[in-house]
């Protein structure tokens, strides 16, 4: 079980601490006077933090990869009035060690009831082209795993598992709204595209360890996969 928390971090400046983070960011880069250090984004399900390795960063840069989970001991300080913590050991954590749930987000809605909303809209509609449609991606297993699962992005809205979900619900109530008020809209084809429109970001990012980009998200993006 997971000790300590980014959000605990203030109570410890100051002061060394040991515990598993996720290195979400990982760059080996050029020291002024020479030599190199890692520059890191450490995160939890709580927040994230910088963090930096002054010493044998060359040495330690292999022994882990970006997204992996690490244990480390670190001092807590402060640099430029944030947060930060000076790096003194790491290395990837191993199996058993932790808990993956400690270090993703996730929302505090009920997931089976946002699935539930969504395919009642589907359930909803009048054109039986546009329910199969919807239908042929809802009920496909690896599809309907994704979408319960998925954030809506890595670090801007919605990033946490079940974002993408709770979006897209979100969204599909505001357009039932805006089709009650403009009769000339074709609700169904406006909620089709409200359920559709993010659907390439379950190939875009990836929710493993981290909130992360897939190759194919890198050189796509979820609207030319979509």
């Amino acid at each position: 079980m997971k000790e300590i928390f980014i959000a605990d971090l203030a109570k410890f400046e100051e002061q060394s601490v040991t515990g598993f983070f996720a290195a979400s960011i990982k760059s080996l880069r050029d020291k002024k006077d020479g030599g190199k250090y890692l520059a890191l984004v450490l995160t939890d399900r709580t927040g994230s933090i910088e963090a930096r390795m002054w010493d044998n960063a060359a040495e330690a840069s292999p022994v882990f990869e970006q997204g992996d989970v690490v244990k480390l001991k670190a001092q807590v300080c402060r640099y430029q009035e944030r947060l930060q913590m000076k790096v003194e050991r790491i290395r990837a954590a191993l199996d058993g060690e932790y808990d993956p749930a400690d270090f993703l987000p996730a929302t505090s809605k009920d997931v089976e009831a946002l699935w539930a909303e969504l395919n009642g809209y589907v359930d909803s509609f009048r054109d039986p082209h546009l329910k199969a449609l919807l239908r042929a991606f809802l009920e496909d297993p690896e599809i309907a795993s994704a979408f319960r699962q998925a954030p809506a992005a890595k670090a801007m809205h919605h990033a946490w598992l079940g974002g993408l979900l709770e979006h897209v619900v979100s969204l599909m109530g505001i357009c039932e709204l805006a089709a009650k008020h403009y009769p000339e809209v074709h609700r169904d084809l406006l909620l089709t595209g409200a359920l559709l429109h993010d659907i390439g970001k379950l190939h875009e990012l990836v929710w493993k360890k981290s909130f992360d980009y897939t190759i194919q998200g890198q050189l796509l993006g979820h609207i030319s996969i979509g």
